[in-house]
């Protein structure tokens, strides 16, 4: 069964080892449906493998909104409770925290969006670099 839904996430990813020393991010998402009285939130413990882990680890924090691709949901009993874990096969990152200060010292920007802001920079000093070559 695959799972696709947008999430925040609960806390800060954790990159573990595997005894073969394969790499492994642990995911705390919480999925929001309904509205209302009606609205309810479930958690989902997932895990993100290989290279991409140790790559998104640093951009997976408290309140990141995600898009996930999940597969291999399974359901556990502990003390009377269900936990639901899954294997994330694929994440995007779609939204960042609210107006708050980040470890990578701006409000509310993320990476992708600072990186977008100075290449939009970088090309409009590109094209007013052009227009002086211009004889009129």
């Amino acid at each position: 069964m695959i799972i696709t839904g947008i999430a925040r996430l609960g806390r800060d990813a954790t990159i573990n080892y595997t005894s073969g020393g394969k790499e492994v991010a642990n995911l705390s998402m919480a999925f929001t449906a309904g509205w209302g009285d009606n609205k309810g939130t479930t958690w989902i413990r997932g895990s993100l493998w290989g290279k991409r882990a140790v790559s998104l680890e640093p951009y997976l924090t408290k309140g990141q909104q995600v898009y996930v691709v999940l597969k291999d949901l399974k359901t556990s009993e502990y003390n009377s409770k269900t936990y639901l874990e899954a294997t994330v096969d694929d994440v995007q990152l779609i939204g960042g925290k609210s107006e708050e200060k980040t470890s990578y010292g701006t409000t509310g920007t993320s990476p992708a969006q600072r990186a977008a802001q100075a290449k939009c920079q970088q090309d409009a000093q590109l094209s007013e670099d052009e227009d002086d070559d211009l004889p009129f």
